[in-house]
């Protein structure tokens, strides 16, 4: 292992360069120059990691894990041409390179980003798993792929659980069960795609498991009922214009989410053209690009509803969006018209029944369980409504095009208001009569007896 300074000549004057070089010869004997450092010292520490390294190979033996350590603190480059030599193998060179370039890509080498973008997956999806991946690298200070740490993962997302003290007003709270397994969720694919991709040898954070949802729910949904949704369509479609969106174009958005299932985004992507409201069964198509599912769905339609639309539609341009859903607002318009529709329920009822109807959950945005009415409520509500008409629970998985009959059941199917009380009252009655026997179970065995 040679270090020297090399000369050249400029304009017949004789310079030398400022950067030190190696001279050495690998480990199948073939000579090689690498450029090293400006300092003479750091490029002989260089070399004499260099020279480890070829022992290592000659001798067929794995470089020791501080060996690739300080492999890690040279410059990229020369990172680099250790892995063309052979020195160091594809995926311990990747693994030496910061882990924010495996997440965002590089000209060279495509990301992390980029193999979501392929697979098919929304921008939004795209760009949730890239940030919370991000926010989990530099929270936990990893830079390369030996730095990640499964037990600071862990403690660094507890962290985030914790309560923390606001700007002003009462503290923040932390993240919720759910979001802690979305976080934890998005860093186990980026470390599973290194992996995959041969960027590295075994991820860290493979035996991990997330929280229990049950036992932190923030954000419980409810169904809306046929009664509270019959008032919420007709106090929006007689109520204000709410940022560009009318009255009636709302109560018709509310009326295809409910008997449609579909969510926000599908229903954002619609156009007039998506409508086939002249045939026998008139549908709606999403197309496979705005479907959670990626496929194209094809819904049925009822047909007074069909013919709302077929009006409604006669107003929208043929390349427009059919509802204008503002994006970050139509959470609080939803909010407002439910609000809206309570107020009006409210003001219809007597002074004596105004007490009881302010204590009600009616058209409440949260009720006294906690349990939140949001616009996605709609979609519960179309699988509530459909298993409280006796739908058979496969046609309700096929209509809210779910993976399962238990996460239609389990998650999306909720008990509506009343339904519990009618159940009780099919049972038998199990009063007993004066002479001891049962009022609706009781039989006559006097003929038996004679």
């Amino acid at each position: 292992m040679r270090t020297y300074r090399p000369k050249y000549t400029v304009e017949g004057v004789v310079q030398q360069s400022r950067r030190w070089w190696l001279d050495f010869h690998d480990h199948q004997g073939v000579r090689r120059r690498l450029a090293g450092m400006t300092d003479r010292r750091a490029t002989e520490a260089i070399g004499r990691t260099i020279q480890r390294l070829i022992w290592c190979k000659a001798a067929g033996e794995p470089p020791e894990p501080s060996l690739i350590s300080q492999v890690g603190t040279m410059p990229s480059k020369l990172q680099d041409a250790l892995c063309c030599i052979g020195l160091v193998d594809e995926a311990r060179g990747s693994a030496l390179r910061p882990l924010l370039e495996h997440l965002e890509g590089t000209p060279e080498a495509p990301g992390f980003r980029e193999s979501l973008v392929a697979r098919g997956a929304t921008a939004a999806y795209v760009d949730q798993a890239v940030s919370r991946t991000r926010r989990i690298i530099q929270g936990c200070g990893f830079r390369r792929w030996n730095d990640i740490s499964a037990g600071k993962v862990m403690v660094f997302l507890h962290g985030l659980c914790q309560a923390c003290p606001g700007p002003s007003g009462p503290p923040r709270r932390g993240l919720s069960a759910q979001s802690f397994n979305g976080y934890l969720a998005a860093m186990k694919a980026f470390c599973k795609w290194m992996v995959d991709e041969g960027r590295g040898h075994r991820s860290p954070l493979a035996h991990l498991v997330g929280l229990n949802v049950r036992a932190d729910r923030r954000h419980d949904r409810r169904a809306i009922s046929a009664e509270e949704i019959g008032r919420l369509l007709a106090a929006t479609r007689d109520g204000p214009p709410r940022c560009g969106t009318d009255g009636p174009q709302r109560a018709m958005l509310y009326r295809l989410a409910v008997e449609s299932g579909l969510r926000a985004g599908e229903l954002a992507s619609l156009t007039p053209q998506s409508f086939d409201l002249s045939a026998a069964c008139p549908t709606v198509t999403v197309q496979a690009a705005y479907s959670k599912r990626r496929r194209q769905d094809v819904l049925p339609l009822r047909l007074d509803t069909a013919q709302q639309l077929r009006d409604f539609l006669k107003t929208v341009a043929p390349n427009e969006v059919a509802f204008k859903m503002p994006a970050g607002r139509f959470a609080r318009i939803f909010r407002a018209d439910l609000a809206a529709a309570r107020q009006k329920w409210l003001e219809e009822s007597t002074p004596l029944e105004r007490q009881d109807r302010e204590r009600s959950g009616f058209l409440c945005y949260r009720d006294s369980s906690g349990r939140v009415a949001d616009f996605h409520a709609l979609r519960h509500s179309c699988a509530s409504l459909l298993a409280a008409a006796g739908v058979h629970p496969k046609v309700a998985q096929v209509h809210m095009r779910l993976s399962t009959v238990e996460l239609t059941l389990g998650r999306y199917t909720h008990v509506l208001a009343g339904q519990q009380a009618a159940a009780l009252a099919a049972l038998p009655s199990f009063s007993m009569t004066a002479g001891g026997g049962s009022g609706a179970a009781h039989t006559d065995n006097s003929r038996d007896a004679g």
